[in-house]
């Protein structure tokens, strides 16, 4: 195999050697000994032990993660060769970093199946994601109300192959001054594979224990040279999921289960690409990008033949359960030039265009007020001219659009100031082009009877209730709600790192933004390590930090369905600066800041174990989040508010705003060890997150009620909503052509209070509990693997994901849920950070050659 000229540099302790290596021989060394922080290998009985280098958290290269003055983890390709049990990348990440959390919900439109992910506790857009050392775009969709990341948009991590990843870099440190916007809780780079002459090809196949939700991936991964020192590598994944449902047997349909609780039905298609082409010495080209379209179909509530409002007998006479459909297409491409200007000066310009595409559906679904309509002006009507003119019972129902250029400019060196290294520095400049739409719906997935208007149409079953307007589960864009927004960003950085002494490393940095109308801001950063001992070191940092409102939450406004008092509601989630939140007095979004402290130690006691322990305190002021939904009672004294519910005809509202102050105090503990056991190397890793955020203050307009802000069951989403304590525990053992992996993870049971009697505003003379929380409860996830490599070119495995088979605990027969659902929901609905689905088995092969 061709070897990949690159400036990064492995250190080997114990023997005193420092040499530069290209990407692919880091590569082929993480192969052989695995993907942890630090490990070792056995060679005639020397225990060598190789440090990984990192690109992030530092701008000089060749720094490893015990090095650094911030806590970074490291999964390597071996470790994610070795967990692709886990179809997608970010089920992987959370399996694998305990500070990572991916958090699953069910009947909650989009975020089914586009789910959360977040770092430390924070929400999914306060985590800043690259791509090869380049800021990756963000999705369309916004997090609906009612789930944990309300909201926000975030990142689709699994819009990349995880075979296309070489190694993922997570830098669990504010780092806003070096990175900009997002970057509060952290940073998480996804490097892609450089290698060459080198194809893989892997096919693998699962089922739940209960017996669905069949799963299936085809992964190929290949590279070529390009001339002398060239590469291009390619990736191309397709994988599809049949859906998984945990729903009762239905009360009303004996033997039935009429309500889907679980996973979608999904497919899933994408290439992803990296090449570089050296064309000089000093002059390099590079490139990487790639395409995906995912498309799923979700469900919302069963709509039942007596629901007046929703039903129309003639076409659904036993009632019905309305699917929504998403697709969401990704596409991404960076091009750059970097190269060397002398003197020990380098450079690195970029652009990097990204695009994010959603669009909504509905199928099994109708508009009740077009049959109705027809009905009350055809009085006569028999069930079949009824049927016949109720509409169509499906269709498109909008479409959202997020596109991000970025153009950088990085220049980095060194200069010689007569202390123990250089004076590293890098500058550079950042421009930022977004651009986000909004399209409406076809007629029907909006109106009301047939006008684009909002007028009252007497339901069929109950003339004296009015029939819903718009597609059931999901009502198409309404065309006053269609937007185009841009907006453009400016920024400057200047970061510099040294040492003082021999042990001691100080680093700064600062950065500028602005963006716009929205704001600027300065942000700064002094991070700092030293070493006490041979093998033990202290490191720290403090910082300041921010993050500019998304143009998906300054831009968005639509209807959605949810559960309300009286069954099923339509709740509008109101744009920035309308009418509804300029009436309690919230009229734009300002820049969130932060302000953070971490501490932590890092002690070799060995050359094959490593322990660090990390603190770290979080505050957030003016933080931006998605409100409670307002009812008619939460309104009485803003007349104005109700009035606006009746014309909208809504019976909620939700929008957003700067509205709380938050505290987030955490502990990572990682242990990495190796040894040999049985002939064979064992790479063990403990590591331990305990995180806990805390609502300080409800910022509320004056003569504005806190509640009308931020309520319990918002509160609950950001305190507890996912879990506080994490911990994952892995045994790796290898040996020749055998191997095998057992991992557990602990997840600490969430607590929300949305779907409860007090969270819903259930009247209280109904028959419903009054729990204040709904908790799952913790649960132990044991994964296994077993693999055996027949030849260098064939590879089988099996194993199962949550083997013990922890399902989250099963709601009481007379909570919300079971009520609102007459009875068909018997597990909970939000906060499920482990999913409900229980035990997975698969099988795989890789072929490689």
């Amino acid at each position: 195999m061709k070897k990949r000229t690159d400036s990064r540099r492995i250190k080997i302790e114990g023997t005193g050697l420092k040499r530069s290596t290209s990407a692919a021989a880091m590569l082929g060394i993480a192969v052989q000994l695995g993907a942890l922080p630090t490990m070792a290998q056995q060679t005639g009985g020397d225990v060598r032990t190789l440090e990984e280098v990192v690109t992030i958290g530092s701008r000089v290269e060749g720094r490893s993660v015990t090095e650094s003055t911030v806590p970074i983890d490291i999964i390597g390709v071996e470790a994610i060769r070795r967990n692709t049990g886990l179809f997608e990348t970010g089920e992987l990440l959370q399996r694998l970093a305990p500070s990572f959390n991916f958090s699953r919900t069910a009947i909650s439109d989009g975020s089914d199946i586009f789910r959360p992910a977040t770092l430390r506790g924070l929400g999914p857009d306060q985590v800043l994601v690259l791509v090869n050392g380049k800021r990756r775009h963000g999705r369309s969709l916004l997090g609906l109300s009612g789930t944990v990341g309300q909201g926000s948009a975030g990142v689709d991590f699994n819009a990349i192959p995880s075979l296309a990843l070489r190694q993922v870099e997570i830098l669990r440190d504010g780092a806003a001054a070096q990175y900009g916007s997002d970057a509060i809780a952290g940073v998480i780079n996804l490097e892609l594979k450089n290698s060459v002459d080198e194809y893989t090809v892997t096919a693998m196949a699962g089922q739940h224990s209960a017996g669905d939700g069949e799963r299936y991936q085809l992964q190929v991964n290949g590279g070529v040279a390009l001339g002398d020192d060239g590469f291009l590598n390619l990736t191309a994944e397709y994988r599809s999921a049949t859906p998984t449902n945990r729903a009762a047997r239905s009360p009303q349909f004996p033997g039935e289960r009429v309500f889907r609780h679980g996973d979608a039905d999904t497919d899933f298609q994408g290439i992803f690409a990296n090449a570089g082409l050296p064309l000089s010495e000093s002059l390099e080209l590079y490139a990487f990008g790639g395409y995906s379209e995912a498309e799923a179909t979700g469900a919302g509530f069963y709509r039942f033949v007596d629901q007046a409002d929703r039903s129309v007998p003639q076409v659904f006479p036993e009632g019905f359960l309305p699917r929504d459909t998403n697709k969401s297409e990704d596409i991404s491409f960076a091009f750059g030039v970097r190269g060397e200007l002398g003197n020990g000066w380098d450079y690195d310009l970029s652009a990097v265009y990204g695009e994010n595409e959603y669009s909504f559906g509905a199928e099994n679904t109708l508009n009740t007020s077009i049959a109705a309509s027809f009905f009350n002006a055809n009085p006569g009507a028999t069930d079949a001219e009824v049927a016949a003119n109720a509409g169509p019972m499906g269709g498109f129902s909008g479409r959202q659009t997020f596109e991000q250029l970025t153009l950088n400019a990085d220049l980095n060196g060194e200069f010689d100031v007569g202390l123990a290294s250089p004076l590293y520095v890098a500058i550079g400049a950042e421009y930022r082009d977004e651009d986000f739409s909004l399209v409406p719906g076809q007629l029907e997935s909006f109106s009301c009877g047939l006008s684009p208007e909002i007028v009252n149409v007497p339901s069929i079953v109950n003339p004296g209730t009015l029939a819903t307007c718009g597609f059931q589960a999901f009502p198409g864009f309404r065309p006053e709600n269609a937007t185009d927004a841009s907006r453009d960003n400016y920024a400057l950085y200047i970061d510099v790192e040294t040492n003082p002494t021999d042990r001691f490393l100080v680093g700064f940095a600062g950065r500028f933004e602005d963006y716009g109308s929205v704001g600027d801001e300065f942000t700064g950063k002094i991070s700092a390590r030293y070493q006490v001992a041979e093998g033990f070191a202290i490191r720290g940092a403090v910082q300041n930090g921010f993050r500019a409102p998304s143009l998906q939450q300054l831009s968005v406004q639509n209807v959605t369905t949810t559960a309300g008092p009286n069954g099923l509601v339509e709740i509008l989630q109101a744009r920035t600066g309308s009418e509804f939140p300029s009436i309690l007095g919230v009229n734009n979004l300002d820049i969130e800041t932060s302000e953070s402290l971490s501490l932590g130690l890092v002690w070799e006691p060995r050359d094959n174990l490593t322990i660090t322990l990390d603190a770290y305190v979080i505050e957030i002021d003016d933080r931006i989040v998605l409100g409670a939904p307002l009812r008619d009672p939460d309104l009485v004294a803003f007349p104005a508010a109700q009035q606006f519910l009746i014309d909208n005809q809504v019976a909620q509202v939700s929008f957003f705003s700067n509205g709380i102050d938050t505290r987030t105090e955490g502990i990572d503990f990682v242990v990495n060890h190796n040894t040999e056991v049985g002939g064979g190397t064992l790479n063990t890793t403990l590591a331990v997150s305990l995180n806990d955020t805390e609502v300080r203050n409800i910022n509320a307009p004056s003569g504005v009620a806190e509640r009308l802000i931020f309520n319990e069951p918002s509160r609950r989403f950001i305190e507890t909503g996912q879990p506080q304590e994490r911990v994952n525990l892995s045994f790796d053992w290898q040996k020749n052509a055998l191997g095998a992996l057992l991992r557990v993870n602990y997840m600490d049971s969430t607590r929300t209070s949305f779907f409860t009697k007090g969270g819903l505003g259930l009247p209280g003379f109904l028959p419903v509990n009054e729990d204040k929380f709904l908790e799952p409860g913790s649960a132990f996830l044991v994964d296994a693997e077993v693999s055996y490599r027949f030849t260098d070119n064939i590879e089988l495995a099996i194993g199962g994901n949550n083997i013990l088979n922890e399902k989250p605990d099963k709601l009481a027969e007379d909570s919300a849920i079971s009520f609102i659902s007459r009875g068909n929901l018997q597990f909970p609905m939000r906060g499920l950070a482990y999913g409900l689905n229980g035990a997975f088995y698969y099988g795989r092969i890789a072929l490689n050659f």
